[in-house]
């Protein structure tokens, strides 16, 4: 067999829940060039999905090294940098896994389950950052201590004090959260421009002024058209598009000029396969137990056939809901706060 053919038929079993046989596949087009990209991130996800986390890793972090070395390769570098934040995710290493889906983002990843993923990762990170940490006193100065001497009390990590940002957008909107509880409406200050943003307020916790500043949007937007909304847990800034192209970040700086291409669509992970494969339809959740009846699957399917506002009201009640909540009426979502649902 040929190093496509035996890639195509990896593929395949992939699909077809063959993992071991999958695995064989690809390992088989390895042998025959031992540089391939495709070869090496499926392989991966194979990997992945028998369970075997760290070939794994190890396996996408050749994906990786293969794809910065390929002419116009940004899509398959965003494209390992987002399996290895799920590996990672796997793995328990939280704070990896954070890094990496931040440079799937810079790299611009457009797979839809790309928010939901980034949301689950920095959760698991703010219940790190919340666990209590014991003290651990020095061996030498604990012999030295009173035989009644109280025990040192277990202490809070601090949480950096700056607020978490999360941002989406559509073909007409950004929408960007800043999220700090209970902001003082009557001291919030929101100023839009054509191609600057800024916002200040003064933190509720500690009344010292906050200010998120944008001093060049990534593409124009209009002022006269754009809002915010002040929730319980969050401010909502919705930035109308000029055109209806994708930003790459909210902030323009060096990466590539913008695409006509929406986040609305899908991304098709490279694969030699003759079938066109949308991989966002392999949900790796943690448990695993139950594909095809996952919430995010569900979410897939409802997404694909919906209209714009549709659309665009599923995008911000499931992620702000943490998963919790699903609507597809814009109507009743545009000025529902659902990250009170998201909280245990």
């Amino acid at each position: 067999m040929t190093l496509e053919s035996l890639i195509s038929s990896g593929v395949e079993l992939i699909e077809q829940g063959d993992y071991v046989k999958a695995i064989d596949q690809f390992s088989r087009a390895l042998q025959l060039s031992d540089s391939s990209f495709k070869a090496y991130l499926n392989r991966s996800i194979a990997y992945q999905r028998s369970q075997k986390l760290d070939l794994a890793l190890k396996d996408v972090d050749q994906a990786i090294h293969i794809a910065k070395d390929l002419r116009q390769s940004q899509e398959y570098i965003s494209v390992s940098y987002f399996r290895k934040a799920i590996i990672l995710y796997l793995l328990k290493n939280y704070t990896e896994s954070y890094q990496n889906i931040l440079l799937a983002q810079k790299y611009n990843c457009s797979d839809i389950t790309f928010p939901s993923w980034k949301s689950k990762i920095e959760a698991k990170l703010d219940s790190e950052k919340s666990k209590p940490v014991q003290s651990v006193p020095d061996s030498s100065k604990a012999e030295k201590s009173p035989a009644n001497e109280k025990p040192l009390q277990p202490t809070t990590a601090s949480i950096a004090s700056k607020p978490r940002i999360d941002w989406y957008q559509n073909s007409t909107e950004v929408n960007i959260s800043i999220f700090v509880k209970k902001i003082d409406k009557s001291s919030l200050k929101v100023d839009f421009a054509k191609d600057s943003l800024e916002v200040s307020f003064p933190l509720p916790d500690s009344g010292k002024d906050y200010t998120y500043k944008i001093e060049k949007l990534f593409a124009k937007i209009d002022p006269s058209k754009s809002s915010y909304t002040v929730f319980g847990t969050k401010l909502e800034l919705t930035l109308q598009k000029i055109e209806p192209i994708q930003w790459n970040s909210i902030e323009l700086d060096q990466q590539p000029q913008p695409s006509t291409t929406h986040e609305e669509s899908t991304l098709a992970y490279p694969s030699s396969s003759k079938k066109k494969i949308d991989w966002s339809k392999l949900e790796d959740d943690e448990d695993e137990a139950k594909d095809d009846q996952s919430p995010d699957a569900f979410f897939q399917q409802l997404y694909k056939n919906a209209d714009d506002d549709s659309k665009k009201a599923m995008m911000k009640s499931y992620i702000e809901s943490g998963g919790k909540s699903l609507s597809t009426n814009w109507d009743n979502v545009e000025n529902k706060d659902f990250s009170t649902e998201a909280e245990p």
